[in-house]
């Protein structure tokens, strides 16, 4: 745990994941010399001003801010509805209505159906990890109807404001290593290593940074593990994925820097549910149960669309921000299978699908997940993203009754004797392929007991999510019935719990086990770094990273009283700074739809 600076107390880290570290405590931002700037100009000033908006979220705030001037409404109706296709999760539902929005933000009818017809290929460019090449080429025709086919001289032709743009570009661009973080709080430890807060120097935002020993990894050959976790964190773009905004290494571990979720695990709650005998010695209630497996079930379909399959789904790997809203956290159980189906029994022991436990185990890797031991079982061919859809119903059973379905029971899970956890295994396995479990256990909410069977099909073909209709069937069961998919991708959904911002949600630091991160604690990695990891290192201007950077555009812009003069220019203030939430968005949303109420923040951004 060295390297991090002065060991700071519960009260204090939790202050500063909020607000930060106080300004009197970070680093300055190095100013930008003449050269740089220069370059920078010569190499954008004849270029489309939106092919700057594609090079990365830090350039689209900005964009969006200098937008707020009189002179360019234009660029201002423009860039808020390209920030409103770039946070929603469904295109097809929020189409209509963000168009028409555009229209009557620009004062041009005819701009609708334009962005209609662009729209669809717009959100595919957004869903991308960098803009696709094409994103111009697509907005094109959108530019011209709204008369919005700027270059990049407009914005330079203000010395200030491309001044301020290229020294946050190249702050936030700026290589990281284990110097550029301050404070240390250790906040969980795994199998494969330990999360402690930190928080980076020049901005004072906090980071969940993520070690793992590197002679550890290659050691138990999970290389190629890190890897697909490194393309997952720091490439998926996905409001209810964990996300990275730093990956680097040295001599001893590999560091991923992820955005902080103060607001506990899944786990955390239920066990304050338990805890206090609150709502009637069952889970969560039917509210929280559907809102938060909706955001999984989002969560799944964006990762199950770039072809990764999950393994390790459970309470102790949602996590929430401070609003509440979820992320699915921890990919390093993950499996490519973009290429056709992949072997293994990765995951936890209850957790496990039936195709799991009959999968062969790759003979060049090791297997990280719990065998049976059943010598006469010869092994399917394997499995791709149906194991995720199986163990989205035990979560269903286990969150809602906190009973698992298969098993083990809560004494069983705490058996340390070693003969006894794989007698207690090997009989939850065999529960688990014949697939029969007792819904007497289940609290009586509407359609959960159809769809907790539904999902635990032993028949792949008859799984709900998994045969025809996919995850569209999903999200029509009966148990989401009235659940607004749509609010909830758009990031206006409120939470229903609502985490404690005065505590840190997590178990004290001395509660954690460390036995198997000190057994490799130090060890330094005698092959080539480059051979396993040459691709590790990222820096990503993420929206996480663009927040803090462009908080200074922000109250410079206050303080010119620029936004207390247009209450537009005020909710758009708000969906720049907050690119999960917008009151301009919920109100737009409340347009189409006028029976529904939509409250609450939404999804937060930043730390929290």
């Amino acid at each position: 745990m060295d390297g991090l600076g002065e060991v700071m107390s519960d009260g204090d880290t939790v202050k500063k994941i909020h607000s930060g570290l106080p300004p009197k405590n970070r680093s300055a931002v190095e100013e930008v010399n003449e050269a740089v700037l220069h370059g920078f100009t010569e190499e954008w000033g004849s270029k489309s001003l939106w092919s700057l908006w594609a090079a990365g979220p830090l350039q689209r705030y900005h964009i969006t801010q200098w937008g707020l001037e009189p002179e360019n409404a234009k660029i201002s109706a423009l860039a808020r509805f390209l920030l409103r296709v770039e946070k929603l999760t469904i295109a097809s539902n929020a189409k209509s209505a963000l168009c028409k929005s555009l229209a009557e933000d620009a004062g041009n009818a005819s701009l609708e159906a334009v962005a209609m017809a662009a729209f669809d290929a717009l959100f595919a460019a957004t869903r991308s990890p960098q803009f696709e090449k094409s994103f111009t080429d697509v907005l094109e025709p959108v530019l011209q109807a709204a008369q919005a086919s700027e270059t990049c001289a407009s914005l330079f032709s203000h010395e200030q404001w491309t001044a301020d743009l290229v020294k946050f570009i190249s702050a936030a661009k700026a290589s990281v290593n284990e110097k550029s973080f301050t404070g240390q709080r250790l906040l969980g430890v795994g199998g494969f290593g330990m999360v402690m807060c930190g928080f980076k120097k020049d901005t004072g935002q906090a980071f969940a940074l993520k070690r793992q020993n590197i002679h550890m990894v290659v050691e138990k050959k999970m290389h190629g593990a890190a890897m697909i976790e490194r393309k997952v964190l720091c490439e998926l773009r996905c409001p209810f994925i964990l996300d990275a905004m730093y990956a680097y290494h040295d001599e001893i571990n590999l560091v991923i820097g992820l955005r902080v979720m103060p607001g506990g695990d899944i786990h955390f709650h239920l066990e304050h549910i338990k805890d206090n005998n609150l709502n009637d010695g069952f889970g969560l209630n039917n509210k929280q149960l559907q809102f938060y497996l909706a955001s999984v079930v989002l969560g799944l379909e964006a990762l199950h669309g770039i072809g990764i399959v999950y393994r390790d789904l459970k309470d102790r790997n949602v996590l929430l921000d401070a609003a509440g809203q979820a992320r699915i956290a921890d990919f390093g159980l993950a499996g490519d299978v973009s290429k056709g189906p992949i072997s293994g029994k990765w995951g936890t022991t209850g957790y496990h699908a039936p195709e799991q436990l009959l999968s062969k185990s790759h003979p060049d890797e090791e297997d990280h997940g719990h065998h049976d031991d059943d010598e006469d079982e010869k092994g399917n061919s394997g499995y791709t993203t149906t194991c995720d859809l199986w163990t989205l119903g035990v979560i269903a059973y286990h969150w809602s009754s906190l009973k698992m379905p298969f098993g083990p029971t809560d004494d069983e899970e705490g058996t340390t004797d070693k003969k006894e956890k794989k007698k207690i295994k090997k009989a939850v396995n065999k529960k688990i392929k014949k697939g029969k479990f007792s819904d007497e256990e289940l609290p009586p909410h509407e359609g959960l007991a159809s769809l907790c069977k539904d999902l635990l099909k032993v028949n792949i073909e008859k799984r709900l999510g998994c045969g025809a209709g996919g995850y569209e069937k999903l999200k029509a069961h009966e148990f989401f019935a009235g659940f607004d998919w749509m609010k909830l991708a758009g990031g206006v959904l409120e939470a229903p719990i609502k985490p404690d911002r005065t505590k840190m949600n997590a178990p004290p630091s001395g509660e954690m086990d460390m036995k198997k991160v000190k057994e490799y604690a130090g060890k330094k990695h005698g092959g080539a770094f480059d051979e396993h990891f040459k691709d590790w290192d990222f820096t990503g201007a993420n929206t996480t990273v663009a927040e803090s950077y462009v908080g200074f555009l922000n109250k410079r812009a206050l303080e010119a009283k620029k936004l207390e003069k247009n209450l537009d220019a005020t909710t758009l203030f708000t969906e720049m700074s907050d690119p999960y939430s917008s009151a301009s968005l919920a109100d737009l949303l409340a347009k189409d739809f006028p029976k529904g109420v939509i409250t609450g923040k939404g999804r937060g951004g930043g730390g929290g």
